[in-house]
């Protein structure tokens, strides 16, 4: 029994995490995650802007950078809970649950925290919400989601821009 040869290079491994958010089910699924990607982005660059003055080019690299990071995070999630049966996650709403979750994260500033109140009872609707139309979306809509790619990308991003804003705190001016 021969397997697949190894990646030659890391960028090699992470190509695929990366490129699913490019590969899509069918044109409904595009539309549903620009959609949600030009409702999220765009009030989060702004955000990144305020906190961030003057780092115009910072902020648009970060914003790159948080979607990336949130989509490798939400396809090895699902990879993990689907291996060895399941097939690759397709589409971007992995990365887009972690602009989310920044998105929620850092509207209340540098200061807030992961386990705070409001951000736990935010998360908790998510889980929750992903956990219904995993169960009722095959049945009610005809389609089912990859909740564990969800759930994988929005605590990607809530790490990631947890991250940045301790940064930011700790930054001198």
């Amino acid at each position: 029994m021969t397997g697949l040869p190894p990646y030659a290079t890391a960028s090699e491994a992470l190509l695929p995490l990366v490129a699913s958010a490019f590969i899509h089910a069918d044109w409904m699924h595009v539309i549903l995650n620009a959609a949600f990607l030009v409702a999220l982005a765009k009030p989060l660059l702004e955000l990144m802007r305020r906190i961030w003055p003057g780092r115009e080019p910072g902020a648009s690299i970060l914003l790159l950078a948080l979607f990336l990071f949130a989509q490798i995070v939400a396809s090895l999630t699902f990879l993990s809970g689907s291996y060895p049966d399941g097939g690759p996650a397709v589409g971007a709403s992995g990365g887009i649950s972690g602009l989310l979750a920044s998105v929620l994260l850092i509207r209340e500033g540098p200061g807030r925290w992961l386990l705070s109140r409001r951000f736990l009872v935010a998360s908790s609707l998510f889980v929750i919400a992903n956990a219904v139309f995993a169960f009722i979306g095959p049945g009610l809509l005809g389609a089912s989601i990859a909740w564990q790619a969800h759930v994988g990308g929005y605590l990607g991003g809530a790490v990631f821009m947890r991250a940045v804003l301790w940064r930011v705190q700790a930054a001198p001016g």
